[in-house]
């Protein structure tokens, strides 16, 4: 019990709590990508995750007899602040949407695979960090779509430079 405890705390420290502080600076200079973001970035995480448990791709800890309980702190904190950091560097920054999906990717991949090395998430059914890149590569291909609609309809406008 003091386990399954202390893993309730870890996941929502590193997936929830931390992630929402480091949006700290990212609030003070364009809140607006992290309101109109942030939502449908954590509506398509838990989309994901209940696929993905449905066919049982991937497991989480601590367990719940609702699987995809587990995961809500990842899919309300690190998804939606990567997302709204994302679109940040494409947006305020300037950089190339295509490397800035890919960049990431790899480091949502990277995050997960600190999940995989310390046992609170687990590849089942053949599903492995090639198929998890992809799928968070579609996912915040989806979040750059999402954002460039805003765009085109004068929801979020383009911003200088900082």
């Amino acid at each position: 019990m003091q386990n399954f405890i202390r893993t309730i705390w870890f996941t929502l420290l590193t997936g929830f709590v931390i992630p929402w502080l480091s949006t700290i600076p990212l609030f003070k200079r364009k809140k607006e990508i992290i309101i109109v973001m942030a939502p449908i970035a954590a509506l398509l995480a838990i989309f994901v995750d209940a696929f993905g448990s449905y066919l049982k791709l991937w497991g989480h800890t601590p367990k719940f007899k609702l699987p995809n309980i587990s995961m809500l702190p990842q899919d309300f904190g690190i998804f939606p602040v990567l997302s709204a950091w994302m679109i940040y560097f494409i947006d305020i920054k300037g950089k190339s949407s295509r490397f800035v999906i890919f960049l990431f990717s790899l480091l949502t991949i990277g995050l997960e695979s600190i999940g995989l090395a310390l046992k609170t998430f687990t590849y089942k059914n053949g599903w492995n960090m090639i198929f998890a890149y992809i799928s968070y590569a579609v996912a915040y291909l989806l979040m750059f779509m999402y954002y460039t609609l805003l765009r085109k309809v004068n929801i979020l406008t383009r911003s200088e430079t900082l």
